[in-house]
């Protein structure tokens, strides 16, 4: 079985990087969690205090979730669901997708991964999977997809 081609975003490695970095989980980063994160990734520390400066509108030293997301145009919801799923992927709680479903390539979580085949699954099961049929799969799929996941950039 081919290996899955796992390749994030770059707006979901930065979001990634704010749940790494936000050890505590209280939705706030400051200067010294900040450090501690680009030294373990051999990043340029030259650029945390510009990092900060961008995103600490209210300029107390920290970068709240709140911050972060009006930074990036991002909705504070759609970061903690998208934390949620990581957690869920990392302690192994992600439902295991049908046989007949092979994942190719993906940039998203297991979790979404897992509701969008799903929901493939149970359109497609409702037809006799002609042209139009399947068209309008489609377009019930793209529906789904804009009501209730995170399309980054959209």
């Amino acid at each position: 079985m081919a290996t899955t081609e796992y390749r994030l975003s770059l707006m979901e490695q930065f979001i990634r990087a704010f749940i790494e970095i936000d050890k505590d989980n209280n939705e706030l980063i400051d200067k010294q969690e900040l450090t501690k994160y680009c030294q373990q990734n051999q990043m340029d520390m030259k650029q945390i205090d510009p990092w900060i400066a961008r995103f600490d509108t209210d300029k107390d030293g920290k970068v709240s979730l709140e911050e972060f997301c009006r930074g990036f145009g991002l909705k504070v919801w759609e970061v903690r669901r998208e934390k949620e799923e990581l957690k869920r992927d990392k302690e192994g709680k992600v439902s295991t997708l049908p046989l007949d479903i092979q994942i190719i390539a993906a940039t998203m979580s297991k979790a979404k991964q897992y509701n969008i085949c799903c929901k493939f699954k149970e359109l497609l099961d409702k037809t006799s999977r002609t042209g139009d049929e399947v068209r309008a799969v489609a377009n019930d799929l793209k529906a789904f997809l804009i009501l209730n996941m995170v399309v980054y950039g959209k």
